[in-house]
């Protein structure tokens, strides 16, 4: 994971379902303990060609929204959009 301004990366490569998700509700949490209020999205990226859709659906369930998703040579970039003051 990396600081870019606004945006933090969380590079899951080569992990399958349901790892990308975990992780992800990892680095959401760490970010909450962080205090990091200024990251507002979270780009994922992926190698699990069915990391897309477990992410659109998890972002629904718990009231994130998914950006974007884009395909690149080895698997996708899915883009999370976060409010860490406002999470619970």
């Amino acid at each position: 994971m990396h600081d870019a301004s606004h945006i933090w990366t969380l590079d899951v490569s080569g992990q399958k379902c349901p790892m990308p998700i975990i992780k992800l509700q990892q680095c959401l949490r760490q970010l909450k303990q962080d205090n990091q209020q200024h990251i507002t999205q979270v780009n994922v990226i992926t190698t699990d060609p069915s990391a897309p859709q477990d992410l659109e659906s998890w972002c629904r369930v718990n009231k994130y929204v998914f950006l974007a998703c884009q395909a690149q040579d080895n698997g996708h970039i899915c883009s999370v959009g976060i409010d860490i003051a406002g999470d619970p």
